[in-house]
């Protein structure tokens, strides 16, 4: 955020002021203590994105070779306690359509379309974090 000339703070300031007071009148309270915190920097918003987009992780998708073998169960195979898929929470079977399931190395069952999905962005199963073979930029 650029910085505001001391007129805009002090505006600012007594637009949260009158808000809070009116909070307290409202809920009855004689006694109001507000602490305001100003810092000032220096730098600028889109070296701060820069700085914040640095730190963030980069999701790494899974190998195309490695989704083609992925394999592909019925929903009869499919255990009775896990019966939808835990990207969507559709279930595997419904209204009469069965669904394409697809079972990852960890065990765990998902339709084919949202794990397919998933696995072009993310190599690692959404609820294990079991990591498949990926490319590597």
């Amino acid at each position: 955020m650029a910085l505001q000339e001391p007129e805009v703070i002090e505006s600012e300031i007594s637009q949260v002021l009158s808000i809070a007071r009116e909070m307290a009148r409202n809920n009855g309270c004689e006694i109001l203590t507000i602490r305001i915190e100003l810092h000032l920097y220096s730098i600028t918003d889109s070296e701060i994105l820069e700085e914040s987009i640095q730190d963030v992780p980069r999701p790494i998708p899974t190998s195309k070779e490695v989704i083609q073998k992925l394999e592909k169960v019925s929903f009869q195979t499919c255990p009775d306690s896990i019966r939808e898929c835990t990207i969507c929470y559709e279930k595997f079977h419904q209204n009469g359509h069965l669904y394409q399931i697809v079972r990852l190395p960890c065990g765990h069952f998902y339709h084919k379309d949202c794990i397919l999905n998933w696995l072009e962005i993310s190599h690692m199963c959404p609820l294990f974090r079991y990591q498949l073979p990926c490319y590597e930029n």
